[in-house]
């Protein structure tokens, strides 16, 4: 790349967002986010700027990747602050609108969380316009999923539950790419939410879906090992 001005990034980029996801999926934050802010710092050229559908620059890659780490890792402050930056492409605005929007149900903050669903929803019609009138699977599941952790944060937690359950079934009929088209496994959120309002058995059975899918998910198992540590109560 050094010695030709003309050579793509591509490759690189992929490979670098491959090694950026399977950080962390192994439990290491650090390495994933340095990863992710190596492709961060390659700029897209012109063409590639105006190509709105275009997310497999080292840019866009850079971007994904880091905000997987960051919903996987639950740094619901590094999401709603400026450390994970504002992208322009309607997609990947689409996915910041639903990181944040995630991070604010979590933190309990319910009015604030709607806002960013609905900032989400109007990036995905951009999208939509831009991808020839269809919208991405992978998006599809993301709207399904919000939609449990709002009504979670709205105190309909069995609803919730239920709603991450299936966005968690749609998610694992997604097509295989690799890395992954979506930024962590849906039964992953669904275990952690079920733990922390005491639903262990669910919560279990989460974590093991997540294992299923991916062997030695460094999150599944920490979610298994804190059910099996100590009893599970409502409000954890």
């Amino acid at each position: 790349m050094g010695a030709d001005s003309l050579y793509g990034n591509l490759h690189h980029a992929h490979n670098v967002h491959f090694l950026a996801t399977s950080y962390s999926f192994r439990g290491d934050y650090d390495k994933s986010v340095t990863s992710s802010r190596e492709l961060l710092g390659m700029k897209e050229n012109p063409r590639e700027v105006k190509a709105l559908e275009n997310t497999r620059t080292a840019v866009a890659q850079g971007w994904f990747s880091m905000m997987g780490a960051m919903v996987q890792f639950r740094k619901w402050d590094d999401i709603l602050s400026d450390q994970l930056p504002k992208p322009e492409k309607p997609r990947l605005l689409a996915w910041y609108h639903w990181a944040r929007a995630i991070a604010q149900a979590e933190k309990g903050n319910l009015n604030e969380a709607k806002a960013e669903s609905t900032l989400m929803s109007a990036a995905l019609f951009k999208h939509k316009t831009a991808n020839k009138g269809k919208i991405r699977p992978e998006m599809k599941v993301a709207e399904a999923e919000l939609k449990g952790h709002l009504s979670i944060a709205d105190k309909h937690v069995d609803k919730g539950l239920r709603q991450l359950a299936k966005a968690a079934e749609r998610e694992r009929r997604l097509v295989y790419t690799e890395p992954p088209p979506y930024p962590r496994p849906v039964a992953e959120a669904l275990g952690y939410w079920a733990m922390r309002h005491g639903k262990t058995e669910i919560a279990e059975r989460a974590f093991k879906d997540a294992l299923t899918q991916y062997p030695a998910d460094y999150h599944a198992q920490s979610g298994l090992r804190v059910l099996r540590e100590k009893p599970v109560s409502a409000g954890l």
